[in-house]
C-alpha cells in the first residue's frame, strides 16, 4: 500500500490524498495518540489524585502547586515538538514522544517523594499535554488537504470516543486495584501506541488541489502566522475555551453546590450531556464545507457561552441537563476549529510548530483556568462573577474571530472559491 494517492483514484480517496484504507489509519492513530496524552492532562492526574495525595501525605494546596507549574513549564515542550515534526517527520516525532510519555507514566506508578513527583508530573504533562498533543493534530494536519473538514471531524469524534472509554477503564481500575496498579497500566499502553508510527506515511501525499509544492509542504512559517489578525484570533478563542473547560473540569462540583445540587446530580447530567459534545464536532465538521470557520467558531463560542453562563443559575437537574448540552455542543464545535483551522489557514510548511504555538497557549490557559476561578471564590464569594464575565468574554472574542481575514497562502490560486480557504 502507497503512501501517495495518485490522481486516477476513486473520489473519495481524492478527498484526502490518501488511499481510503491508510487515510482511516492515520486518523485513527492520530485519535490514538491524542487519547495517550491522558497521564499528562489535570482530569487524567483527577483520576488518581486523591489516592495518589493519601499515599504520599500531600495538601490540596500542594498538589495545586505541582499541577500549576507543571503545567506550566512543560508548555515549553510545545515548541520542540514542533520543530522535531516539522524537521524529522511524523513517524519519528511519534515514535520518540509515545515511548518517553510511557516510560515517565510508568516511573510515576512508583513514586514515594513530592521532589521526584513533581519531577515526574512536569515531564508527564511536557510529553503529554504539550508533545503528544502538538504530534497528534499535525498527524491529521499534514498528512489530508486543507480543504476537507472530515478528516478532522473524524478525528474528533474518535478522540472524544477514545478518552470515554479511557475514563470507563481507568477509572474503576483506580477503585479495584489502586492507583499504581492502574497507572502502571496506562504507561504500558501508551508504550503500545509507539510502534504504530510507523503505519503512518512515509512521505506526505501530492494533493490535487494543491501544486508541485505540497510535495515539500505550502504555506506560512510561524514567524508570517503569528503576524496575521486570524492566528490570534482563533488562537484566543481555543484558549478561552480551554481556560474555562480546565477550570470546570476541576471545580464542576463545587460550581454545583452554590447552586444547591450534589455530585449524583453532576454525575448523571454529565453522562447524559456527553453525546452533545460529539453532535457538535460531527455538525462543525459538516459545516466548515460550507462555512467559514471564522463564522463557525463565532457560533460555537456563543453556544459555549451561553451553556457556561446559564449554569451558574442552575435551579434543578433538568436546567443542568440543558446547561450541559448547550455548553457540550458549542464545547464540541470549538475543539473541531481548534484541530481544523491552523491547517486550513496556514498549510503545512511549519504546521508542526504553528499548532506547537497554538497549543503552548491553550496549555497555559488550562493552567490559569483554575486559579481564576479559585480567585473568584476567594475574592468574590462565588465562581459566578468569573464564568459569567469569561462567557462575556468568549463571545466578545467570537465575534471578533468572524471579522479576522483568512490569510492567503503563496502561490495559492485566485480563482479557488472564497468558502474553500476561509
Amino acid at each position: 500500500m502507497t503512501a501517495v494517492a495518485e490522481h486516477s483514484e476513486p473520489v473519495a480517496a481524492e478527498s484526502s490524498g490518501l488511499r481510503l484504507p491508510l487515510a482511516w489509519t492515520t486518523i485513527a492513530i492520530a485519535a490514538a495518540a491524542m487519547v495517550a496524552t491522558l497521564p499528562g492532562r489535570t482530569f487524567g492526574l483527577g483520576l488518581v489524585e486523591r489516592q495518589m495525595s493519601g499515599e504520599l501525605g500531600l495538601t490540596e494546596m500542594t498538589v495545586g502547586h505541582i499541577n500549576l507549574w507543571a503545567t506550566l513549564l512543560g508548555a515549553l515542550a510545545c515548541f520542540p515538538a514542533g520543530w522535531i515534526i516539522d524537521r524529522c517527520g511524523l513517524r519519528t516525532a511519534l515514535f520518540g514522544t509515545a515511548l518517553c510519555l510511557g516510560a515517565v507514566t510508568r516511573a510515576l506508578a512508583s513514586v514515594d517523594s513530592t521532589p521526584l513527583l513533581f519531577v515526574l508530573v512536569l515531564l508527564t504533562r511536557a510529553f503529554g499535554q504539550s508533545a503528544l498533543s502538538v504530534v497528534s493534530i499535525a498527524i491529521v494536519g499534514k498528512s489530508f488537504d486543507r480543504h476537507k473538514s472530515w478528516p478532522m471531524a473524524a478525528f474528533s469524534v474518535l478522540m472524544t470516543i477514545g478518552f470515554m472509554t479511557a475514563f470507563g477503564v481507568v477509572g474503576p481500575a483506580v477503585q479495584n486495584s489502586g492507583w499504581r496498579y492502574a497507572w502502571s497500566g496506562v504507561g504500558i499502553a501508551v508504550l503500545c501506541l509507539a510502534p504504530f508510527a510507523w503505519l503512518l506515511p512515509r512521505t506526505l501525499p501530492t494533493l490535487a488541489s494543491e501544486n508541485d509544492e505540497a510535495a515539500v509542504g505550502r504555506g506560512f512559517t510561524l514567524r508570517e502566522a503569528l503576524q496575521t489578525p486570524a492566528f490570534w484570533a482563533f488562537a484566543l478563542a481555543t484558549s478561552l475555551f480551554g481556560l474555562v473547560a480546565s477550570g470546570l473540569t476541576l471545580f464542576n462540583v463545587r460550581v454545583l453546590a452554590e447552586r444547591g445540587l450534589t455530585y449524583e446530580d453532576y454525575y448523571e447530567t454529565a453522562k447524559a450531556a456527553a453525546p452533545l459534545g460529539l453532535v457538535g464536532q460531527g455538525l462543525c465538521g459538516f459545516l466548515a464545507r460550507r462555512w467559514s470557520y471564522q463564522r463557525l467558531t463565532t457560533i460555537g463560542a456563543v453556544v459555549y457561552a451561553a451553556g457556561i453562563a446559564w449554569l451558574t443559575r442552575v435551579d434543578g437537574r433538568g436546567e443542568l441537563l440543558a446547561a450541559s448540552m448547550t455548553s457540550g455542543l458549542g464545547g464540541g464545535m470549538l475543539t473541531v476549529v481548534f484541530f481544523a483551522a491552523f491547517p486550513r489557514l496556514f498549510g503545512r510548511r511549519e504546521l508542526g510548530r504553528i499548532q506547537g504555538f497554538a497549543q503552548l497557549l491553550t496549555v497555559v490557559a488550562s493552567a490559569v483556568g483554575p486559579l481564576a476561578l479559585a480567585a473568584s471564590v476567594e475574592y468574590l464569594g462565588s465562581f459566578r462573577p468569573a464564568l459569567v464575565a469569561l462567557a462575556a468574554v468568549i463571545v466578545v472574542v467570537g465575534a471578533v474571530t468572524l471579522l479576522a481575514p483568512s490569510p492567503k497562502l503563496p502561490n495559492e490560486d485566485d480563482t479557488e472559491p472564497d468558502s474553500a480557504i476561509k
